[in-house]
């Protein structure tokens, strides 16, 4: 320890005179290092590209040097030998212009010009040169020259040069076929051959074309590869087979084939030919393979050219060479149409007018046109540049379409008759072609069906096809399917299941079928003996009713468990199109049977379907729906979104059942859930409450009833889903007196209803049945008359929510009108049976229909005027031919049903689905509905009305009552009809029976006057009935 103190007593200071130390020193030190490093890599990185520069500069600068220096040779070997060459000059003439040509030379093409005349008199001959050494060498001297010289050339297009490389596939030229083999495999392998072949015929040297391809398609193994002798000496295998011939049709296929237009202004010889020599069959199962590859890289264009090429060659002999291989000719072009994109088939302004265009209705006006079709979803692509396509191009395409072709290929379909794999392939390609091009599916329909005398044996064979199919036998089975479930959906969607061809014949089943019963009546639906008879027996037709319901109610029932965008197999069919067709088919085969029975009794419900638990799970799925969508827009009884058919299938299958195949569900459960969706809304928005008050009022005259109404009611909308109270003002202005506690708004909708549609208001008018439907005047279309109709769709609404029966028929056509769907030509029989009658006098017209002088115009009478309206544009100058007479009766039958009125019920529908959800409605057809809006046409059940009435001042055993039933049991139906609307307004019965009428049917005392007649009070559904004494005075 150190004592020491030597009298300082304060620290020394440390005096640093380096400056103060900065914290980041290690950081700056790795960073300084790094910039400096990257410095000098730079410095090098430009070192080494001067230097690769200067390198390519004096390799090139002492290239054209040298080539300069070849060039003056070659001239001076040319001047010097004037007359003829020997091999070995020759050789050296080829080595040099093999070095120096270039194309963009003016000077090496005169010194090509030059070769070639000097050296196409020898040919021959220096291919019969005995020594084997020299004669690799020409030959690999000759290759050379066809890939850096000859090939590079054609641009020019020189007759002599092109000529000159003809020589180099003709056999004449050889001494053996193995120098040609090694030559040709070489330009097959190695060189822009084929794809340069385009150029030459574009230049119009058209037979040197034909010329090479006749060598190259006829060229059969074996090939080797043209190797000098010393590569030759030192290969493994030096006779081993360099390619084989698919090899060859592969190179002719992605190199050849695809270029667009090739095959055009080709001898009809050489198709013929390169149909037989490739051969087509060859050809196509290379295409078929290629295409099955998923690591297929021909662009749109490639796609595009082998689709154009590939229909020429299938075009030769008119089609006659596509014998026996029809299969894979139809695979082939659906494999192409389905690579294809749509842009190359549809102009974009096409296609915009075809999304625009409404093929149900009468103008571009239609609202919600997309409302119940499938959507779609699909990948959203990155926006890519768009690419301009050659018009010339899509119109070659379009003539796949052309009728002749189509009917050729039908033709020989029909021929295949048992063949299996013709029919599923041909199905395919037309299906390909309908789906691909959606615009042009009316033509191939059309074409199938009236153009064509096979109509009758192409649907017998499409479905004896699909018949004997395990998919048929399986879903033919009708008590098991919900038991089957997961099976049925392997039959349809399994990815590993790899046979799906059948369904590509079960949907151009659909499709044909469902067309040709669009201009089929009922009575040639029926009668096998008519002129234009049922294609199908109507055994067959139940049959195939059967099948379609069970397939349809699996992708329905099971519509969130599949990817309905999957495509099935490779038909080119998505499952969401499989089902859209089956269902529509399943759907006219059902309005048939409901308009004339042909099928047996509870053929078209679910057998084994829970029906009880249904409907409840159906209600609490619409309660849930509803409730959740109404949060979104946070506003008791605003309209809510109505979703599409396929959308509400997805969400829910059970209301996707009610809305697309209702009928498979009974039609009384069907009610009672309408009832129960009804009652459901009513609470959910609060309007069922007993002792709320009305939310709106209305003051109207009983001789103004409608005008009033109108007036006063129409601008609620939805929000006449409430209470309402109606006060009525009397002839002479006074308000009558009386609180509205439900009955006076029902006098006032039924005193409306009966003022409304009276043809005489003007808003309706009545078929010959007296049937009520819209005025289809033009007047009936203005925008006030629009706006009645809406009103009217809105009263009718309020009458079907409360649950008053409206004692109102409407047509079926006009209700099905309302229901979005389209009426067909059975539909006009109940419109006008006069135009029906002549419009099938003109479709069995067994003369020249042009003697009837019938244009594409429709002329009717309006306010005593003659209207000429054009069917389709230009129609007063299109005669009506045989050929296109079922146009013009569709095209009838579609402006009077649906055009005329099309405005007028879409006014309608709109009020009416403002207080009645859409998607309620579409549980029924319109026979059904019309029962829901004015009751079933069925007895009155005496036992049942007893059973729910309510009696006020009598007793059951009083004689009074006993009389008034027994009075009313005498009474044949006519007259208890006539008793049921004197007490409720209405004639029928509600569907359900008189437990649904509200409130319930009531008989009172109205005291002891015999000279008293019996009173009703319809509003309340009330009998004031005096206490008559006696039986007789009673059922007087």
């Amino acid at each position: 320890m150190n004592f020491s103190f030597e009298g300082n007593f304060k620290p020394r200071r440390n005096i640093n005179l380096g400056g103060v130390k900065k914290v980041d020193d290690k950081r700056f030190l790795l960073a300084k290092a790094q910039s400096e490093r990257k410095a000098r890599e730079q410095e090098r990185l430009k070192l080494k590209s001067a230097q690769q520069i200067q390198s390519l500069f004096r390799g090139r600068r002492e290239a054209s040097s040298t080539r300069q220096q070849l060039r003056q040779e070659f001239h001076q070997l040319l001047s010097a030998n004037t007359q003829s060459f020997d091999p070995k000059t020759l050789m050296a003439l080829t080595r040099q212009l093999i070095f120096f040509y270039q194309t963009r030379e003016e000077e090496d093409a005169q010194c090509l010009e030059q070769y070639v005349s000097k050296t196409t008199p020898l040919m021959r001959s220096m291919f019969c040169i005995p020594n084997k050494d020299v004669e690799d060498s020409w030959i690999w001297l000759c290759s050379l020259l066809i890939k850096r010289v000859l090939l590079p050339s054609m641009n020019r297009g020189m007759i002599s040069t092109c000529h000159f490389l003809a020589l180099f596939f003709e056999p004449s030229t050889y001494n053996n076929q193995d120098q040609r083999n090694r030559i040709i495999t070489f330009c097959l392998c190695n060189t822009t051959l084929l794809t340069s072949m385009k150029t030459i015929k574009d230049n119009n040297i058209t037979p040197f074309v034909e010329a090479i391809l006749l060598q190259l398609v006829s060229f059969n193994e074996p090939y080797y590869y043209p190797t000098s002798s010393l590569i030759e000496k030192y290969q493994c295998r030096p006779n081993s087979p360099y390619m084989v011939r698919s090899k060859l049709l592969y190179l002719l296929t992605t190199e050849l084939l695809i270029q667009p237009f090739f095959l055009d202004n080709l001898s009809q010889e050489v198709l013929n030919t390169l149909a037989l020599e490739l051969p087509l069959k060859d050809l196509l199962e290379t295409v078929i393979d290629l295409f099955l590859e998923p690591s297929t890289t021909l662009d749109d264009t490639a796609v595009a050219g082998l689709l154009m090429n590939l229909t020429v060659l299938g075009n030769v002999q008119s089609g006659k060479n596509l014998e026996g291989v029809l299969t894979n000719y139809a695979r082939a072009i659906q494999l192409l149409l389905a690579y294809l994109p749509v842009s190359y088939l549809t102009d974009p302004s096409e296609q915009k007018n075809a999304d625009a265009m409404d093929m149900d209705s009468d103008s571009s006006e239609e609202e919600d046109e997309d409302e119940d079709k499938d959507v779609i979803m699909k990948d959203v692509a990155p926006t890519t540049p768009t690419v301009t396509i050659s018009p010339l191009i899509r119109t070659r395409l379009e003539t796949l379409y052309d009728s002749e072709r189509v009917n050729r290929l039908l033709y020989q379909f029909i021929q295949a008759g048992t063949n299996s794999d013709a029919i599923q392939s041909v199905s395919s390609f037309f299906n390909t072609l309908m789906l691909r091009w959606p615009m042009k599916k009316d033509t191939i329909l059309n074409t199938l069906l009236y153009k064509s005398s096979n109509t009758h044996n192409l649907l017998q064979t499409l479905w004896q096809s699909w018949t004997e199919s395990q998919e048929a036998a399986f879903f033919n089975d009708d008590g098991n399917i919900m038991a089957h479930l997961t099976d049925a959906l392997k039959y349809i969607s399994d990815s590993r299941k790899t046979q799906f061809e059948s369904w590509s014949v079960l949907f151009l089943l659909c499709e044909v079928y469902a067309r040709s019963l669009l201009t089929l009546d009922d009575d040639e639906f029926l009668d096998k003996s008519a002129a234009h008879a049922n294609p199908l027996e109507l055994s067959q037709v139940i049959a195939l009713g059967r099948q379609l319901k069970n397939i349809s109610f699996v992708m329905f029932w099971r519509a969130n468990s599949m990817d309905l965008t999957q495509y099935i197999g490779l038909t080119g069919i998505q499952l969401n199109q499989l089902r859209s067709s089956v269902t529509h088919l399943l759907q006219q085969i059902h309005m048939r049977d409901s308009r004339r029975t042909f099928c047996p009794r509870d053929h078209w419900l679910i057998l084994d379907l829970d029906t009880d638990n249904f409907s409840t799970e159906a209600v609490a799925e619409e309660f849930n729906l509803e409730s959740e969508q109404q949060q979104e827009k946070n506003t008791p009884l605003r309209p809510l979104r109505m979703l599409s058919k396929g959308r509400l299938a997805v969400i829910s299958p059970r209301l996707g059942l009610l809305n697309n195949i209702p009928f498979v569900i009974p039609f009384e459960q069907r009610v009672e859930i309408f009832r129960m969706f009804v009652s459901n809304d009513k609470k959910r928005n609060k309007v069922d409450e007993v002792y709320s008050r009305p939310k709106a009022a209305a003051t109207v005259r009983r001789d103004h009833m409608f005008e009033d109404g109108f007036d006063q009611l129409n601008s609620l909308g939805v929000e006449l889903k409430n209470k309402v109270a109606i006060s009525f003002v009397d002839e002479f202005g006074l308000e009558e007196a009386g609180i509205d506690g439900g009955g006076v708004f029902k006098e006032f909708l039924t005193g409306l209803g009966k003022e409304a549609f009276n043809i005489d208001y003007g808003l309706f008018t009545a078929t010959p049945e007296q049937l009520l439907y819209p005025n289809p005047s033009s007047y009936a279309t203005e925008p006030q008359q629009l706006e009645y109709f809406k009103f009217l769709g809105l009263i009718i609404g309020k009458a079907v929510y409360e649950g008053i029966l409206l004692d109102v028929a409407f047509a079926e056509f006009f209700l099905k009108k309302c229901l979005g769907k389209v009426n067909y030509l059975d539909d006009l029989s109940s419109l006008d049976p006069e135009l029906y009658k002549g419009l099938s006098a003109v479709k069995n017209y067994n003369g020249n229909v042009e003697d009837l002088s019938l244009d594409f115009t429709s002329t009717h009478m309006e306010n005593g005027r003659s209207i000429n309206v054009e069917l389709i544009p230009g129609g007063s100058n299109i005669p009506v031919t045989n050929q296109n007479r079922i146009q013009y009766i569709y095209s009838i039958a579609n402006y009077r049903l649906n055009i005329q009125i099309a405005k007028q019920c879409r006014a309608f529908f709109k009020g009416l689905s403002t207080i009645i959800d859409n998607k309620w409605l579409r549980m029924f057809n319109q026979q059904e509905l019309q029962i829901v809006l004015g009751g079933a046409s069925v007895p009155i059940d005496l036992d049942d009305l007893r059973s729910h009435t309510v009696l006020a001042g009598f007793m059951e055993h009083d004689a009074t009552v006993k009389n008034f039933w027994k009075a009313l049991e005498s009474f044949d139906n006519n007259l208890r009809m006539k008793f049921v609307k004197f007490v409720t307004s209405c004639s029928r019965p509600p569907l359900l029976g008189f437990k649904e009428l509200v409130p319930q049917f009531c008989l009172r005392n109205a005291g002891v006057d015999e000279e008293r007649l019996p009173t009703s009070s319809t509003c309340v559904n009330l009998l004031k009935l005096p206490n008559y004494p006696t039986y007789q005075i009673l059922r007087e």
